[in-house]
């Protein structure tokens, strides 16, 4: 009798096992399906993403995270990135042009520059956010609007952590710890 009423039990375990494999594949399937709208609006002239590139979460700031970077670096990598977050009243640092390093190994000037906004959140002191914000048509003149001290929303997707050994810059504050977002948009 025991032996019965586990073999509904395995059942279920398997169909629920199937069903979130199922659902991690089409999640990926759309994933995949957002970069590439993205990247064709973004060809055609778009000045913001044509879809977004999966799940945002919005955070009040760089604290949470840095923190948990603090507390246990592998643990924070694992955890933030990839993820895609957003977060308002975002204060800029400065806003750069940026190049690759085969570019600047080889010496050729890049076509389409890379632009990257750093700035700081008011949760944390010692430690930022850079934005690195894909090319599109018209994005030379959108950079050209931004000011230090502005504030903006930033949205991005966690690309890695960096330490750095110093706290100024251009006789400007800057973190000392930074969050590194790729596939970025910054808005007023």
């Amino acid at each position: 009798m025991k032996r019965h009423n586990f073999l509904p039990l395995v059942a279920s375990l398997a169909l629920l096992s199937g069903c979130q494999q199922l659902n991690d594949g089409v999640n990926t399937v759309n994933g995949a399906i957002s970069s590439s709208l993205s990247s064709v609006g973004k060809a055609l002239g778009g000045t913001t993403t044509t879809q977004s590139l999966g799940p945002v979460s919005s955070i009040s700031g760089l604290g949470a995270v840095c923190k948990d970077y603090e507390e246990n670096a592998m643990a924070a990598e694992k955890k933030w990135t990839g993820k895609r977050i957003s977060i308002t009243n975002a204060t800029v640092l400065e806003v750069t042009k940026g190049r690759s390093a085969s570019d600047m190994m080889t010496g050729m000037p890049k076509s389409a520059p890379n632009y990257y906004l750093l700035f700081k959140t008011a949760d944390t002191s010692y430690c930022g956010g850079m934005v690195w914000l894909d090319y599109y048509s018209g994005l030379d003149d959108a950079v050209l609007t931004y000011k230090k001290g502005q504030k903006v929303s930033v949205t991005g997707t966690v690309n890695n952590f960096e330490v750095r050994g110093f706290a100024t810059v251009n006789n400007a504050d800057m973190p000392v710890r930074l969050v590194v977002l790729r596939n970025g948009t910054i808005n007023h």
